[in-house]
């Protein structure tokens, strides 16, 4: 199997290194969320919490097995205002208190590793938009996980893969 490994970086405004930390199972297209109290997130096929000083603040590392086993540059996260961050992860979809890593609601599992990323968190923080391959873009409520709705996919026998919805204004693209 092929092996996932990256290294992230906290560089001052100086060009200075800072600190670094070795995530495993994260690949070069799983960016940092940077929290509006510093803190940073990485979501690959884990999600890495660290404090701005590099201190690992929490992790989920568990994962069930999944055949055929989906790739960590498919996964991505949203972070709301509220201080939830929203993991689309391949097959699973994940709302997690960022303070501390507590699941607070699982989406419905996607039947081919579909969720695309990264998923969007409305302006009210009210609703997260998430994109399955080949199904349908839906909304869902980010305080229950409850669905919304749903918007089907004009060509559902056709599944393209690329990237989740993105808000421009009130518009949902």
């Amino acid at each position: 199997g092929q092996v996932f490994e990256a290294t992230l970086y906290a560089v001052s405004p100086r060009g200075t290194v800072r600190w670094t930390r070795h995530l495993d199972q994260v690949s070069k297209w799983n960016y940092p969320i940077v929290g509006s109290d510093g803190s940073i997130y990485v979501v690959g096929q884990y999600v890495w919490a660290f404090d701005s000083d590099g201190t690992l603040r929490w992790s989920m590392r568990t994962r069930p097995a999944e055949f055929p086993r989906n790739l960590p540059e498919n996964h991505a996260g949203a972070l709301g205002a509220d201080g939830t961050l929203y993991a689309a992860m391949g097959y699973d979809l994940f709302a997690l208190r960022a303070s501390d890593g507590d699941t607070l609601w699982v989406g419905p599992r996607a039947p081919d590793a579909g969720w695309l990323v990264p998923p969007t968190v409305s302006v009210d923080g009210r609703t997260v938009y998430v994109k399955n391959t080949g199904t349908a873009t839906f909304a869902f409520d980010t305080r229950a996980g409850v669905q919304r709705w749903a918007l089907a996919d004009p060509f559902p026998n056709f599944p393209v893969f690329g990237v989740g919805p993105t808000l421009f204004g009130s518009r949902l693209l």
